[in-house]
């Protein structure tokens, strides 16, 4: 056996067990009993990792004419396929069947070693040509696509200067269809705060009415978000949200005003 045919069977063994992670994942989804909240970045990540660890196999093959004299040229060559294996880890959620599930918060909790153990992977692969460049430019256009995927469909700042943002699980917001928010409170600096109350009452002030639902906070996110269910609109027009919450002690309160098309 020469070095490249033992080096290529040592990288075949890791990133198998790479895909076998993340597919074993989508398995156990498959078998849950309480069917999980799926999400688009959370499935259009994995299936990145899938494709990264596919041609990075790949284009390990023209290195077949290459003479291995340094233990280097093995270690650069087998630690890209080490990241990919911490992040397949991380993309993919321990699940309990009996649990409810929201991918896309999971996806948010996670997100930091994933981009880190991406970026790792891209520093250290060795692919000849245009390889690295491909993963480069891909990775900076995904995580493009996650920020913009991220902006909130509703957005409005309290008396005491706090920021509520609004991320609605139907975007664009439409009329006569339930549905849920993730309500997120932001410090000044932007960092994600947790209050000890929150309400949210809506109505259009133009026709003296509320909401024809009663939303209601359910759960508190992994990710520090608020989870509000039960939200229905049932005509176009100005709405007016008034939010009130209680943040170490104090209240406060925002207004937010926006069109329904």
């Amino acid at each position: 056996m020469t070095m490249f045919e033992f080096l290529m069977a040592l990288a075949s063994v890791v990133i198998a067990i790479a895909l076998t992670e993340i597919f074993a994942g989508w398995g156990r989804l498959l078998r849950t009993h309480i069917v999980p909240r799926l999400d688009w970045l959370h499935l259009a990540w994995t299936l990145v990792i899938v494709l990264y660890a596919i041609q990075y196999w790949v284009g390990i093959w023209p290195y077949r004419e290459i003479q291995f004299t340094y233990i280097y040229q093995v270690w650069f060559l087998i630690f890209p396929t080490l990241f990919i294996v911490l992040v397949s880890y991380a993309i993919t959620p321990d699940i309990d069947p009996d649990t409810n599930l929201d991918l896309r918060d999971y996806y948010l909790s996670r997100r930091t070693p994933i981009f880190i153990g991406l970026a790792a992977f891209i520093a250290t692969a060795q692919h000849r040509g245009g390889m690295k460049l491909f993963f480069s430019l891909s990775l900076l256009f995904a995580i493009s696509c996650t920020h913009a995927a991220e902006t909130p469909d509703l957005t409005g700042t309290t008396e005491k200067g706090l920021t509520v943002e609004i991320y609605s699980e139907l975007s664009p917001l439409r009329i006569n269809q339930i549905h849920s928010w993730h309500v997120r409170i932001l410090d000044g600096g932007r960092k994600t705060l947790a209050v000890e109350k929150l309400q949210l009452i809506g109505g259009m002030p133009e026709h003296d009415h509320g909401l024809p639902t009663q939303p209601q906070i359910t759960a508190t996110l992994d990710n520090g978000d608020y989870l509000l269910e039960g939200v229905r609109f049932h005509m176009q027009g100005l709405w007016l949200l008034e939010i009130d919450l209680q943040h170490d002690g104090s209240e406060d309160s925002a207004s937010i005003e926006f069109v329904l098309q």
